[in-house]
């Protein structure tokens, strides 16, 4: 027999029904290991095909890497909102052009291309000829998402070359904060033929008033970088600006006159008392943990903090707690270090006066001192009342299975 035969509940992110806010389960197929789902109407995915798209309202977002394209996984996400008002038209008054000196400004043509989520919608900017003194920019000044002192900024956006002859020449983008002449920056970017996500990437150091988002080609923005050499007669493709305020980029969101904000991404209440209170148990998760806001969780639980078995993301980003509590007692409480932004695979085995640990093919915990939790019900990506503590990042698989595996079956299941 498989452990996927073995298994009570199997979630592998493949089927929806937005309408019902529900994400299927593979096992068991009567609808009781059912997830039920939380998403922004405002949210994106990337589709089986590679193209960004917005889903629907309640709508699982099953999101496709592009060396993987033939399993999604389930994104999950903090809310987030995006500063930049016109994130895809740069034709927009709203977008400044302008040049160090009288060479004419660079020119934008509106839907001038096929841009990542398939639409004709992609602008074009050409700098048709290099200042002769320093710069020549698409800018937005005045953006101010009231970021406090350390806290970063995220600046993503979507480019290509517009033809084969572009291919290879340089692009410099930056945040810039007038108010104490600080920036974040990507120099030299090489354009591609192929679309590609920008970040850019800056940490407030003080008084966040002013914000400016460029594109700096001609000679660059040497005032600003000091050693930056964009091409001139640059010609290339723009799409889906992004400013947050996050500690990594985000899913894009897209805007059109004003900001708009992405609210959390929720999954919970998966399963039910006949799949949970058992006498024995192991849960296994298959996830890539994004950096940490806050606290989040993988948890099967009663409800409330009295019965828990928890696998905890720590804010610091550089661990997750294995925790188990059992009648408001807690049975077990053990912290090891893992990289984030990372995919890792994790088991805990328990029955009576047993426990076992696996991360990533190895033992990492063992006790034979234990007391099993009681009444547990439910499986939630957050805290137990599905309040806080939503989980950040991708959801590959999680399987429960209704005995406790061997050493030799966690050693396979979590390599």
């Amino acid at each position: 027999m498989s452990l996927y035969q073995k298994a009570s509940l199997v979630q592998i992110p493949s089927g929806y029904k937005a309408a019902d806010d529900k994400l299927y389960s593979v096992v068991p197929n009567n609808g009781d290991g059912d997830f039920t789902v939380t998403v922004d109407a405002d949210a994106t995915r990337v589709n089986k095909d590679g193209l960004v798209e917005t889903v629907a309202a309640d709508q699982a977002r099953l999101n496709y890497d592009p060396t993987n394209p033939q399993d999604p996984h389930l994104l999950l996400e903090p809310s987030r909102q995006n500063y930049t008002a016109y994130s895809a038209q740069f034709d927009n008054s709203y977008w400044s052009k302008a040049t160090s000196d009288s060479t004419p400004n660079p020119t934008v043509t509106a839907n001038a291309a096929t841009s990542p989520d398939g639409g004709s919608n992609a602008d074009r900017i050409q700098a048709t000829a290099p200042p002769s003194s320093e710069w020549m920019q698409i800018s937005r000044s005045g953006i101010n998402p009231n970021a406090t002192v350390g806290s970063k900024l995220q600046q993503s956006l979507y480019l290509k070359a517009y033809d084969s002859s572009q291919v290879g020449k340089k692009v410099d983008i930056y945040i810039y904060d007038f108010s104490n002449t600080n920036y974040g920056t990507v120099e030299n970017y090489t354009l591609t033929a192929n679309w590609q996500r920008v970040i850019v990437e800056h940490t407030i150091s003080g008084s966040n008033t002013c914000t400016n988002l460029l594109f700096a080609f001609g000679k660059g923005r040497s005032t600003i970088g000091g050693s930056s050499q964009a091409e001139a007669a640059t010609d290339f493709l723009v799409w889906g600006a992004q400013l947050e305020v996050s500690s990594y980029p985000t899913s894009y969101i897209p805007t059109s006159g004003s900001a708009v904000t992405r609210t959390v991404d929720k999954c919970f209440n998966g399963g039910d008392v006949n799949l949970f209170d058992l006498d024995e148990l192991t849960f296994f998760i298959d996830v890539t943990p994004y950096e940490a806001s806050a606290y989040y969780y993988a948890s099967i639980n009663d409800g409330s903090n009295q019965n828990r078995i928890i696998f905890i993301f720590n804010d610091n980003n550089t661990s997750f707690t294995s925790r188990i509590v059992s009648s408001g007692s807690l049975q077990v409480n053990d912290t090891e270090n893992i990289a984030f932004k990372t995919r890792h695979k994790m088991a805990m085995s328990l029955k009576a006066n047993d426990v076992k640990i696996y991360l990533n093919g190895n033992s990492i915990y063992t006790s034979s001192s234990f007391i099993m939790p009681v009444d547990l019900d439910r499986l939630n990506f957050s805290i137990y009342a599905n309040s806080n503590n939503f989980f950040e990042g991708k959801i590959h698989q999680v399987m429960v299975f209704n005995e406790a595996l061997s050493d030799s079956e966690l050693q396979t299941l979590t390599s």
